[in-house]
């Protein structure tokens, strides 16, 4: 039998036919395959010279934070603690003590319930039957909760974005709590005269205290319709940081929204749509992307359906902006001419014979007055059906 020579045992290079010099050849060759096959792999997810986390994108990061949604949802839920409170307004009520009737429907508790109004109907006091003998009604003063909403910091010094509705009560007074507990007076800073927002701010704060402002997209135009989206509010008043999510159903959206408490309406404009549940309470909540950063602010549902709620869109730019304007003027400056309008167009001069196909014609909506009282328009003379070309 013949013998191997070589001292490394490279067989290659005689004529061995050992069977212990044929294994270890095989070993050897195992080996080297296994090390080519770790060193391929690592170079494949590190390369040769660069660190992970220097290679990976934002929008990769996103991509993935996409695919597995459910720790982004996590994380951002516990990132936007310390930024979302609840809005809750407060007031000195009046209720008859002595008045079963009266009771029920001026005790805010149950004021506007189904379950009373089934059973008492819904009349007003001037249509009650006339009790005889009735001793005199004892009124009572109570501070009572009266309306609650969200709103999130937007500055460290304690300025708060929120809805104009959740705050529209000039003689209520405001408190904000966050998710910790912690709990402050606010007063109202600024009301947008032309959209849904206001700002407030908290008063009894201690000296040098710092909030967290939450995070905003820099450019309302990085908002994709099927991105996901988380929205965060004090739903129904009661359950705060309660969390929801859903998409960008759709951008740009224009509709006349309703404010049930005080029977007013606004009409809004290129809102966010979403089908993340937006329930009473929500309203002036934070709507969130995946990374953490606020797309818009809940404002309105869709009467009659489901997943159809809307936000107003906003952005660092936009927030900055109004920032800058309660520094230097105490409150929101809108460019304001104070009529309600229809966009001519080609088809509508078709349509109704305006005699131009571009421009403004004045005009009402949903029962809203084309000019409002008290505004340049009006003191310039502008009146319904008149064109405004530009």
């Amino acid at each position: 039998m013949e013998k191997c020579t070589c001292s490394s045992c490279d067989c290659s290079s005689c004529n061995c036919s050992s069977r212990g010099c044929k294994i270890m050849h095989h070993i050897i060759v195992i080996i080297i395959a296994i090390a080519a096959g770790l060193a391929g792999s690592y170079i494949g997810q590190n390369g040769f010279y660069d660190k992970p986390d220097a290679r990976v994108s934002q929008a990769k990061k996103e991509t993935i934070k996409e695919v597995l949604p459910e720790s982004a949802i996590t994380e951002v839920a516990d990132k936007m603690k310390l930024s979302v409170v609840s809005v809750v307004a407060t007031k000195e009520l009046k209720y008859v003590m002595n008045d079963p009737y009266n009771f029920f429907f001026q005790n805010p508790l149950f004021e506007n319930d189904p379950f009373f109004e089934r059973f008492f109907g819904n009349k007003s006091q001037n249509e009650q039957p006339e009790q005889k003998n009735s001793p005199e009604p004892q009124v009572r003063e109570e501070k009572r909760q009266v309306a609650a909403g969200t709103g999130f910091v937007i500055s460290k010094d304690g300025l708060i974005l929120t809805n104009k509705h959740v705050v529209s009560d000039p003689e209520a007074e405001y408190t904000v709590l966050f998710a910790d507990s912690s709990e402050y007076k606010a007063e109202v800073v600024t009301r947008d005269p032309s959209n849904d927002i206001a700002i407030i701010r908290i008063t009894n704060a201690k000296k040098n205290q710092e909030f967290k402002p939450a995070e905003l997209i820099a450019n309302k135009d990085e908002v994709n319709v099927g991105q996901m989206v988380i929205a965060i509010g004090n739903a129904l008043g009661q359950f705060d940081n309660t969390v929801t999510v859903g998409v960008i159903s759709a951008k740009g959206r224009d509709l006349v929204a309703g404010d049930g408490s005080t029977g007013g309406s606004e009409k809004l404009s290129k809102l966010l749509q979403t089908d993340a549940a937006i329930n009473p309470g929500n309203s002036g909540g934070p709507l969130v992307s995946l990374s953490g950063k606020v797309l818009g602010v809940n404002t309105a549902v869709a009467g009659g359906a489901q997943g159809i709620g809307f936000a107003i869109p906003v952005d660092q730019q936009r927030i900055d902006t109004i920032l800058k304007q309660i520094k230097e003027h105490g409150k929101i400056i809108r460019p304001f001419l104070g009529i309600r309008y229809q966009r001519i167009t080609p088809e509508l001069n078709q349509e109704v014979n305006l005699g131009v196909d571009h421009g403004a014609w004045v005009k009402g909506d949903n029962d809203l007055p084309a000019v409002i009282a008290n505004t340049p328009a009006a003191k310039a003379g502008l009146k319904s059906g008149d064109i405004v070309l530009m």
